[in-house]
């Protein structure tokens, strides 16, 4: 299974990193800090689950991830999911876990749509 995490905060990105080693027994993962690689990534590969913050770094957002989903790969969409701090991409996509959240929230979310 191949799961794509776009985050820029190193350290939760760590987090990110045991919790999916964790939950989905797989060390597939790439990580990146911005919506131009993870799109990049995106056109080349397939991937079982993207986990994506909204804010990024250089000035990039996960709303440009998801509006590239919309128009390249829609079948993806179902497995976007935003973990975000950021409560207005509720109004972009209906897959969302506010952060901060536990392990456990993060687990009980996952497996209620994997």
């Amino acid at each position: 299974m191949k799961i794509l995490v776009i985050e820029d905060d190193e350290q939760l990105q760590r987090i990110f990193l045991r919790f999916v080693k964790m939950f989905f027994k797989t060390t597939d993962i790439t990580v990146v800090d911005n919506a131009r690689d993870s799109i990049f990534l995106l056109e080349t590969h397939d991937y079982a689950l993207v986990i994506s913050d909204f804010d990024l770094k250089d000035g990039t957002n996960g709303g440009q991830v998801l509006a590239w989903l919309k128009e390249h790969k829609p079948a993806a969409l179902d497995r976007f999911v935003f973990v975000s701090a950021n409560e207005d991409v509720q109004k972009l996509h209906d897959r969302y876990l506010p952060k901060p959240c536990t392990i456990d929230e993060m687990r009980a979310y996952f497996h209620a749509f994997l």
